[in-house]
């Protein structure tokens, strides 16, 4: 944003690229490959930029992104040679796949993001109230829309399984309900640390009516990762009384909403259920043949295949996993796992260092910094048991826009502060010889 407050091209085409994944539904399949507008802006509109000014400025999330990029190519690789991978053209999408974000890592360091910050709160709260009115439309099945709103944004198995009883598990605007689920937290979040900050009791709501969005997707870990955020929420931030109590009081009330009508017979249910299954031989009595199937293929080739995985080996395995950490040892090994876990740990434990200074400089980016530090937590807790953060691009090009945004202006003044502290020393050395020339003449 420039000072007048308009928006330039290169703003708009981010605010394009935070609510894409939010609000816009797939466009269509290319070469057989779900293709959503995110993935254009990325592939096609940002390399043209970067062909007009390719010099990157030196940071570290370029770096570990580059790792990253450079573990999966190493895997694949390592698979055809080593592990007699069949070479498959779906290897090669994956990696496209995973390498637009890099451009969006580079894109955000090259514009002016300090007044567009500012308008990330009302794009949110809008793309809160869009995301509600899905819900509401599936859920209840208002004018008959459920199915259409389903099949518009999810595949029709998922869709199936929204619209039939005692199920129903909303897909929102998600390509599964575990995506859904991760974008009503990912709003939840944000709505719920804007109105602890800002006292707008309309963030409250929001987030009151997101949890129920939450609900209605029927995704346990996910609401396993809402509880996780409420316990951070209570060490992280402002450390008041009267925080801490309205943090108790959003959470009785949430409680209160997830064991009422029509909510509490399914998800007593459903946590019932997920109790019943801790055991791993019961988890996999439940899970069945193709399941079991899944858990006994990734087993056999993580043995034979530890550190650096198999790569994408998609000519070999054609079905996805249930856990992006198994996805990701797979492919990538304990190598890759441990690359890209860092690149999701790296901004939030920098914000944990810095957040007084983030927070006496701007209050919207120490918002931001908090949506980072407890969405990066979350969700790589949700990667546990299901696909739904690092493989779901949705939610993981949200954190990669929020996490580069924050780290940038810490950046920013970290190297203020530090000319500053150069440039009192230079000062007091000057001082300190022109005193002892003085003393000497």
């Amino acid at each position: 944003m420039q000072e007048n407050g308009k928006i330039t091209l290169s703003q708009f085409v981010l605010i394009i690229l935070i609510i894409s994944p939010l609000l816009f539904p797939p466009i269509g399949r290319l070469f057989n490959v779900l293709l959503r507008i995110e993935d254009i802006i990325c592939l096609c509109i940002l390399p043209l930029l970067f062909s007009y000014q390719p010099k990157a400025k030196k940071n570290i999330l370029i770096l570990l992104y580059l790792l990253h990029l450079f573990s999966i190519v190493w895997s694949m690789f390592y698979g055809y040679i080593f592990l007699d991978v069949p070479f498959s053209q779906r290897d090669l999408r994956g990696l496209i796949k995973y390498s637009q974000y890099l451009f969006v890592i580079w894109y955000i360091f090259h514009i002016n993001t300090d007044h567009f910050v500012k308008k990330i709160s009302p794009i949110l709260v809008f793309s809160s109230f869009f995301i509600l009115s899905i819900a509401s439309v599936q859920y209840f099945d208002l004018f008959s829309l459920a199915e259409k709103t389903g099949l518009l944004y999810g595949a029709k198995h998922h869709v199936d399984a929204m619209i039939a009883i005692p199920e129903h598990r909303i897909v929102i605007t998600g390509q599964n309900s575990h995506t859904g689920s991760i974008l009503a937290l990912f709003l939840l979040i944000f709505n719920f640390i804007t109105y602890q900050y800002k006292r707008k009791i309309l963030n409250l709501i929001l987030s009151l009516l997101l949890f129920l969005a939450l609900l209605s997707t029927g995704t346990r870990v996910t609401l396993f990762a809402f509880a996780l955020f409420v316990v951070l929420a209570l060490f992280v931030g402002i450390k008041t009384a009267k925080f801490r109590s309205n943090i108790l009081l959003f959470t009785s009330i949430a409680i209160l909403l997830a064991f009422s009508i029509p909510f509490y017979d399914r998800m007593t249910n459903r946590l019932s259920h997920g109790l019943e299954t801790l055991d791993r031989e019961r988890i996999r009595s439940f899970a069945g043949q193709a399941r079991r199937g899944k858990w006994d293929i990734i087993e056999d080739q993580y043995k034979q295949s530890k550190i650096f995985g198999w790569g994408p080996a998609k000519g070999i395995f054609d079905r996805s996993i249930d856990s992006d950490y198994l996805l990701i040892l797979r492919r990538g090994g304990i190598v890759g796992l441990a690359i890209i876990m860092f690149y999701i740990y790296y901004v939030p434990i920098k914000f944990i260092k810095n957040r007084k200074l983030l927070y006496f400089k701007s209050k919207d980016y120490y918002l931001l910094g908090l949506l980072t530090f407890y969405f990066g937590i979350v969700g790589s807790v949700t990667m546990l048991t299901s696909p739904n953060f690092y493989s779901g691009s949705q939610a993981f090009l949200l954190y990669i826009i929020v996490s580069t945004l924050v780290y940038k202006e810490m950046k920013q003044l970290l190297h203020s502060r530090t000319a500053r502290g150069s440039a009192l020393i230079k000062v007091k050395k000057q001082r300190e010889k022109s005193y002892r020339d003085f003393n000497y003449t």
